[in-house]
């Protein structure tokens, strides 16, 4: 089925749920579209900057409020603790309520009804941004400095061009729970499997920070909200290139129940299916056309459960401490192996493009956050400093809040624990290794190795794989 913008189904004479002349905040109050608030990019601007002066007004507002005020800046992170999902699809409109409803919270408690937040583009502006090194907008816990850089295997201009390209909103987004089977919120945090985007940059962004970035706390960092910001500002650009998000009932009709404030002693329900347009929820990314004209999500089918066109895995459960590889050798068949070894990428990525998808199962850190594991494909000569241009590297996954011990609740979902599966399109490796005269055989050897996270210290500790799953599709 062809594309249908928004614009394009009112012009058609259907009618759609939100009105075209306004957009609606989480207290259904109209915004003119006129008075859509622009989030604009923290690289430029000044530090005396009235957005982040408001900021830092609200930091310190919010930080001396009551114990009991559900808007108290420690309460505040405890949302994300208690109710956030990462490695499923819920992962992106979660984290988009929950900035909106911080940023309407900023608002109240300043007096300024058109604050709102920058976004900290990690790929451009690679350290930490100056404000964010004083009072009230520095936190002491971080374990790197001002001078620091964000690595460019974590967020370069290659990761974003990557995820970027992809087309399916899964392999985008991350994928549904493997058990999902209604919108009940028991699945709001149940395991599926993580992404790119959510695996490296965003994962990465955490771990490099470290402190409390690297918990379920890290909203008590004030960065927390620019990073996912950024996050944020992906997905919205993302749509607005064309790609769909998931149509599948049990994406869209999921309610996030009574997760959000809306004020001191008040929460709120939000419906993934009204998180969708940011032009609805009042805002806009600076550089970013309007989302309006986002293609409608038609019905599809959840990705791990596309009838693939072949399924090749190597499941046993493997430990590796820092240094050592963990070996996946996944044999293929015949048609399989001519199909690898013939991948050619065209300049413009599209579905139709023959993919070699591969998962790597139920991954446990042991404890540790400040690993790296990096994932490569037949290489005979692998070792801890093998870099990741690397023509046999596929990608790195790393652990964000490795030491969380997770608990169930009524509104929480299936308890937050460690173990994580994580997705790598092993197709540019593999056209890298054809070009190169390096062809696979039938077998593809996945390896995976752990090693200290750029220039911190880890413990020894065992890493715990699964097994690798490769799909074609």
């Amino acid at each position: 089925m062809n594309k249908l913008s928004r614009r394009d189904f009112v012009k058609s004479g259907v009618i759609l749920a939100s009105a075209p002349l306004y957009a609606f905040n989480r207290s259904t109050k109209a915004v003119p579209q006129n008075t859509i608030r622009v989030r604009k990019d923290i690289g430029d601007m000044a530090e005396d900057d009235p957005a982040l002066l408001t900021y830092a007004k609200a930091v310190n507002i919010l930080k001396n409020l009551p114990n009991n005020d559900f808007r108290k800046w420690e309460n505040l992170a405890k949302v994300h603790e208690d109710f956030c999902p990462h490695g499923n699809w819920f992962f992106l409109p979660w984290h988009r309520a929950y900035i909106q409803s911080f940023e309407n919270i900023i608002r109240e408690v300043t007096n300024t009804p058109d604050f709102a937040l920058p976004y900290w583009d990690w790929t451009k502006d690679t350290q930490i941004p100056s404000a964010f090194w004083k009072a009230p907008l520095n936190d002491s816990t971080r374990q790197v400095t001002q001078n620091d850089t964000v690595p460019s295997e974590s967020t370069g201009v290659q990761v974003i061009s990557d995820v970027m390209k992809e087309t399916k909103f899964e392999l985008f987004g991350s994928t549904k729970p493997f058990n999902q089977t209604s919108i009940d919120t028991r699945f709001q945090r149940s395991r599926g499997a993580k992404s790119l985007l959510e695996h490296t940059p965003h994962d990465d962004v955490h771990v490099w920070i470290s402190g409390n970035m690297v918990t379920m706390l890290s909203p008590l960092d004030p960065i927390f909200w620019l990073h996912h910001c950024n996050i944020d500002r992906l997905w919205a650009d993302w749509n607005s290139k064309g790609n769909s998000n998931s149509g599948d009932s049990l994406w869209r009709d999921f309610t996030f129940k009574q997760n959000f404030i809306s004020s001191k002693d008040k929460r709120y329900d939000v419906a993934v299916k009204d998180l969708e347009d940011t032009l609805v929820l009042g805002y806009r990314y600076s550089g970013i056309n309007p989302t309006s004209d986002q293609p409608l999500a038609f019905a599809s089918v959840p990705f791990l459960e596309t009838t693939f066109a072949e399924k090749f895995s190597s499941l046993r459960t493997t430990s590796s401490r820092l240094g050592i590889e963990s070996a996946f050798p996944v044999e293929l068949s015949e048609k399989a192996t001519a199909q690898a070894k013939n991948i050619r990428i065209s300049p413009l990525m599209n579905s139709e493009q023959p993919r070699v998808i591969v998962i790597v199962k139920n991954v446990n850190p042991g404890g540790a956050s400040n690993i790296r594991v990096r994932v490569f494909l037949d290489c005979t000569y692998l070792n801890p400093t093998t870099p990741p241009n690397d023509p046999h590297y596929i990608g790195s996954l790393s652990f964000f809040a490795a030491n969380h011990v997770g608990h169930a609740g009524e509104h929480h979902g299936t308890s937050q624990d460690v173990n994580f599966s994580y997705i790598f399109d092993l197709t540019r490796t593999l056209e890298k290794l054809n070009r190169l005269n390096k062809p696979i055989d039938k077998e593809l050897n996945i390896q995976l190795l752990p090693i200290a996270f750029d220039g911190k210290k880890a413990d020894n500790v065992e890493v715990k794989f699964d097994g690798v799953e490769i799909v074609l599709i």
